[in-house]
């Protein structure tokens, strides 16, 4: 009995952070602060939901599966999150006015974009100090 209560606890933890990374998604203005919400509050949800379904199976089978779809999601999201905010980065997706940005963070970047033949180089707007 106990344990159902734990699970079920769980479970709706795990569901109301999996909401609130859908809201982040939908409501949050440039990409950056988006995938901050989707990664940091899924993993989370993704987290209780998985224990919550160790703690209600009955065979280790049942329990090694969402350990490893856990696993899973604990390795690929945040290399996912990076290869998305390095490639929203060097495409110079447009920010929200109020993002801070670092100008010093140009320097690091290996070459700058080139324009195809016969279109002007792209530049992005600077932002005020």
């Amino acid at each position: 009995m106990l344990i159902d209560v734990l699970s079920a606890i769980f479970l709706v933890a795990g569901g109301f952070f999996c909401f609130v990374a859908g809201i982040g998604i939908v409501r949050l203005g440039d990409i950056f602060i988006r995938m901050h919400a989707s990664t940091k509050a899924g993993t989370l949800g993704i987290a209780l939901i998985a224990v919550a379904m160790m703690l209600h199976a009955r065979s280790v089978l049942e329990v090694l599966e969402p350990l490893f779809v856990f696993l899973f999601m604990i390795l690929t999201i945040p290399i996912g999150s990076h290869l998305i905010g390095r490639a929203a980065f060097r495409t110079r997706i447009a920010m929200q006015d109020d993002t801070r940005y670092d100008a010093g963070c140009e320097a690091f970047r290996t070459r700058p974009r080139e324009a195809p033949p016969g279109e002007a180089a792209a530049t992005r707007p600077q932002r005020p100090s």
